[in-house]
């Protein structure tokens, strides 16, 4: 075996299986030896390539490794214990877990033979945060406005996390990249979109949400008389109230002066161009406006009648 001089309690770390003793010397150069025996060395496991893959919170890690032996003097891996880094445990040649929160672990895995000889090794685990969407309310709206939408995204900072990317489908075939986008809906109706918020280490989140796009009343036209001044005129609006409303709106006859109603009369006070505008709203809130001019005339004035003399 290996020779260890001048040392009274030698540690040895032998590299192979042989015959050991004890040679003691005086300075006489009279020795003795005493054989201590034959020592067999096991064989220990080796752990190879111990790897894992960095996921998104809520996703399982997967470790793989390889491990060796030799096998020649009846050594045979028989224990595989996992310590995930996280207070929990595990078993198992290959593995799989799932943490309960994002961060950076030191997980290992120990390997053990049936004589009791074992090896370990180390790798981190990376668990990185997932954008959180708020769900997304949104007002219905009257068709002709443009839709806001303004998610509330909230991101932890762990493992230096952050967004890089928003996906909008409207649910009318647009889209938009960008984070508070606004959008204009060309027709009514029930509209179904989608959001898809992505972070700089692949994680994401999405969210469904409704947008309800409302039809305007459609005024058609204005009928306004034109007259003198002082004479009652007829004011009417023709159209399709839709919604379940009606065309009762109010009028602005351009002289300081409002009506109610989708059929009024009105009377000028004087001579001239006035721009008439009505508006009708349905109980949605939803309107629409017409404008027009009205032409009103100088009532003819009779200064003075000659009388015939009698």
């Amino acid at each position: 075996g290996q020779g260890l001089p001048n040392q009274t309690q030698p540690t040895l770390r032998p590299q192979n299986s042989g015959n050991y003793g004890l040679v003691v010397t005086d300075g006489f150069g009279c020795r003795d030896t005493m054989f201590a025996g034959y020592l067999t060395l096991l064989e220990s496991p080796q752990i190879n390539n111990l790897t894992t893959n960095a996921v998104c919170d809520g996703q399982a890690v997967s470790f793989t490794h390889t491990q060796q032996v030799n096998g020649s003097q009846g050594a045979v891996i028989t224990g595989f214990h996992w310590d995930f880094g996280d207070q929990n445990m595990g078993q198992g040649n290959q593995t799989q877990h799932i943490y309960a929160q994002p961060g950076s672990y030191t997980a290992q895995l120990v390997i053990t033979t049936n004589q009791g000889c074992s090896d370990s090794s180390t790798v981190q685990v990376q668990v990185n945060p997932k954008p959180q969407i708020a769900p997304l309310v949104l007002p219905d709206l009257c068709l002709g406005n443009a839709a806001s939408f303004n998610p509330n995204v909230s991101l932890s900072n762990i493992n230096q996390a952050q967004i890089t990317g928003y996906t909008w489908d409207f649910g009318d075939n647009n889209g938009s990249s960008q984070s508070n986008p606004q959008h204009l809906y060309t027709s009514p109706g029930a509209y179904q979109g989608y959001l898809l918020v992505l972070t700089n280490h692949g994680c994401q989140d999405s969210l469904a949400f409704s947008q309800t796009v409302l039809s305007n009343p459609q005024l058609d036209s204005l009928v306004l008389e034109s007259g003198c001044a002082l004479a009652l005129l007829d004011f009417q609006a023709f159209g399709n109230p839709g919604g379940g409303g009606s065309l009762s709106g109010t009028w602005d006859f351009g002289d300081g002066n409002s009506g109610l109603g989708f059929n009024v009369q009105h009377s000028y006070q004087q001579a001239g161009s006035y721009s008439v505008s009505y508006v009708v709203q349905d109980p949605s809130g939803c309107a629409d406006t017409l404008n027009q001019t009205v032409q009103v005339l100088e009532k003819p004035e009779i200064l003075s009648i000659p009388l015939p003399n009698l």
